[in-house]
């Protein structure tokens, strides 16, 4: 498939593309190989804009986004080995995104339980390994009710440089627009959540997550100077995310559509707001260790045509905690993304 105009970071606007291609084989009995290739292109990034956050973007090579092998054991079991897709609770630590690694899963009747070590840098954008190991719970508690927790740990090889981009802060503060973070990475995250099929045509999806890391940062600031800064305030690791959807969208049938409204309430350590591992439409802050951010959504579904998707949102966010920082609000975001399958 292929998807545009998907995340705004850093530009007032610019079109993006990706098209994924996936691959699958059964080269024997009880073992699957799941594989997926994946290239993207940003307009901004022509081939005369070499430098800065876009350097090289849009002469990215194709790479493998996945390359699977699953062995189908008896008695409920799975074991994953390569570059795998992971999906962790509701999706505010990960979603759909490699890891490279191992990981088993268990099926019982009514729960699952997947146990797994990796290193998450294929996701993060990171030069550097970032190991983690995860752990996660699922059990339907009813046909229409399911519950999950979930707990991933993860640290890096070295500390990451975080840019703050000047549009992320309305350019409220003039250390944002030119400072950088070096941020250590390092993840303790503890979510439970809900997947609720209320009525018909009724979805309620909402996560709760804490971070628990010690993390250190040093700042370095534009024109000299700089120093360490204290993000250890415990109410910026906790956070919340909440989905509510209405409609029956059916993704090979046209005409089928839903609408949805989130809110949000993430603090700067939550969730890794550097980086796109999670399920969120937007990156959730200004950066990990950032500020945050706090606000709601909206967003509208509609198949075009069977396997053709387009999708509409608005998002009006603020800092998760305004009086802490030096600016009130961020960039009200809106997208369409195009997302058809083959």
């Amino acid at each position: 498939g292929s998807e545009s105009a998907r995340k705004n970071i850093g530009t007032r606007s610019q079109n993006e593309m990706r098209i994924r291609l996936g691959l699958y084989g059964e080269p024997a009995e009880n073992l699957s190989v799941t594989g997926q290739l994946k290239a993207e292109n940003v307009n901004i990034a022509r081939s005369d804009y070499n430098h800065g956050h876009y350097a090289g973007k849009n002469d990215e090579k194709m790479s493998f986004n996945r390359l699977q092998l699953d062995w189908h054991a008896k008695n409920g079991f799975t074991v994953s080995a390569g570059r795998n897709e992971l999906k962790l609770g509701q999706g505010l630590i990960y979603w759909e995104n490699p890891i490279d690694g191992v990981m088993v899963r268990k099926d019982f009747k009514q729960a699952s339980l997947l146990l797994g070590v990796g290193d998450a840098s294929c996701a993060t954008w990171s030069d550097s390994a970032e190991y983690a190991a995860f752990a996660d719970l699922s059990v339907a508690v009813s046909p229409a009710v399911k519950l999950t927790a979930t707990y991933y740990n993860s640290h890096s090889d070295a500390n990451n440089t975080v840019k703050f981009v000047e549009t992320w802060d309305n350019g409220a503060t003039w250390w944002n627009k030119w400072s950088t973070h070096d941020t250590s990475r390092n993840f303790q995250q503890v979510a439970v959540g809900i997947n609720a099929q209320l009525a018909p045509k009724w979805n309620l999806i909402a996560e709760g997550i804490h971070n628990g890391a010690s993390i250190t940062r040093k700042t370095t600031y534009g024109e000299g100077g700089g120093g360490n800064a204290d993000i250890s305030p415990r109410d910026q690791r906790n956070g919340f995310w909440s989905r509510l959807t209405y409609g029956k969208l059916v993704w090979n049938k046209a005409n089928t559509w839903n609408v949805y409204g989130e809110y949000f309430a993430l603090g700067g350590l939550a969730i890794d707001s550097s980086c796109w591992t999670h399920r969120l439409n937007i990156a959730g802050g200004n950066g990990y260790g950032g500020s945050g951010t706090r606000g709601w959504g909206l967003g509208f579904n509609y198949m075009l045509a069977p396997n053709t998707n387009l999708e509409l949102t608005y998002y009006k966010l603020k800092p998760y905690d305004a009086n802490a920082t030096g600016f009130s609000r961020y960039d009200d975001t809106a997208y369409a993304a195009l997302t058809y399958s083959f």
